[in-house]
């Protein structure tokens, strides 16, 4: 397995995609949130108290609080943010996303457009990959 890249803006970017893709499913507690990144953090090199840090910021950046405890996903940061390589779900679960998304984008009205992120670091063996997708 290819090693994913160092320093804090990886282990954020990280964090922040298997928060919303979490939260894209349904409503969760802060705990759900803080249990799924203890059961994935084999993929982080920062230490515990770093990755709690992290956690923070990325549910601050990208979540609302709706009732005590309980985050939901920003409003449309699931058409932004959506990927549907991301391996932490289920294929069942991306269906799930995907209507979500569908619904939510019906509702929008006709003016709204989907302004896509840029995609997260690449590790180095795979900067010519991406260049060449990424090519005209």
């Amino acid at each position: 397995q290819t090693p994913r890249p160092h320093g804090p803006e990886a282990t954020q970017g990280s964090i922040e995609a298997l928060l919303v893709h979490l939260l894209m499913l349904k409503p969760r507690m802060h705990s759900e949130l803080a249990d799924a990144i203890d059961q994935t953090n084999v993929h982080f090199n920062e230490n515990s108290s770093e990755v709690i840090t992290l956690l923070s910021a990325a549910i601050d950046r990208i979540a609302t609080q709706q009732t005590s405890g309980l985050y939901v996903l920003r409003e449309g940061l699931a058409s932004q943010r959506y990927s549907l390589s991301f391996p932490h779900l289920s294929r069942v679960d991306h269906q799930v996303v995907t209507e979500h998304i569908e619904t939510a984008l019906r509702h929008a009205d006709g003016a709204t457009t989907i302004e896509r992120t840029p995609p997260p670091p690449v590790h180095p063996a795979f900067i010519q990959v991406r260049a060449l997708v990424a090519a005209p």
